[in-house]
């Protein structure tokens, strides 16, 4: 499946119209790992209670600022649902030769916690004003958000509109409910395509949800914690 090949003059238009951090989880192997909030290093272990920098309302200044588009509050070990890294920085399936380095620091994500990745709520990685959302070529239903400062994102293969949740033009917490995670596109395995641009340009997502490095096959968990979107839905239509 191409993610980047194809992205037609529009998105570039849209993508030219113009926090809080809870401890992370990132790494390679059997279990998340905990991200020190100091170094970005992680080691395996409990995170224990979640620790908040800055408020959902906050507009984010930096990576550090954003979160990983799933949920991470929830009472189990590691408060969080927990998702894998199938294709990161450099994948083939994110270059596009009209744009290069479109998407080149782009990661593709699937729940790897025993959960179902279709129907996985898909949240806001940061405060931001909603641009976009419908169907692009190679990203089926998808949302392209702004979050200021430079700073826009998009969240991809979705398993139904965007709009049945939210509509352009909203201003969104960090954490609001924006879609579904599926497979429109299609994808195979279905999955969240996600990636942050700034000036228009895709950027590192190391640092993200409190200091995690994107690794191939890496394991993380958000800190994301789930604001109810506008329209008041849970379900595709």
């Amino acid at each position: 499946m191409k993610y980047f090949w194809s992205i037609a003059p529009p998105i570039l238009a849209i993508l030219t119209l113009g926090l809080i951090v809870l401890a992370g989880c990132s790494g390679e192997g059997e279990n998340p790992v905990v991200v020190n909030q100091d170094d970005g290093i992680g080691e395996v272990g409990n995170p224990g209670d979640p620790i908040t920098l800055g408020t959902p309302s906050t507009w984010p200044q930096s990576i550090s600022d954003f979160k990983f588009p799933f949920a991470g509050i929830y009472n189990d070990y590691w408060h969080g649902e927990i998702w894998k890294a199938i294709c990161t920085y450099g994948c083939g399936k994110h270059q596009n030769w009209n744009y290069p380095r479109a998407g080149y620091y782009s990661v593709d994500l699937v729940r790897d916690d025993g959960g179902v990745t279709t129907g996985s709520y898909v949240l806001a990685p940061a405060r931001g004003i909603v641009l976009f959302a419908g169907q692009m070529t190679g990203y089926g239903w998808c949302v392209v958000m702004d979050h200021r400062n430079g700073y826009k994102s998009i969240v991809a293969h979705l398993a139904c509109d965007p709009n049945a949740f939210i509509s352009p033009g909203d201003n969104l917490l960090q954490g609001t409910l924006i879609g579904l995670a599926g497979s429109s596109g299609p994808t195979s395995p279905p999955h969240i395509h996600f990636s942050i641009w700034r000036n228009n340009v895709s950027v590192r997502l190391d640092g993200i949800s409190g200091g995690a490095t994107i690794v191939h096959n890496g394991r993380y968990c958000s800190g994301n914690s789930y604001v109810p979107c506008p329209k008041g839905r849970t379900t595709c239509p």
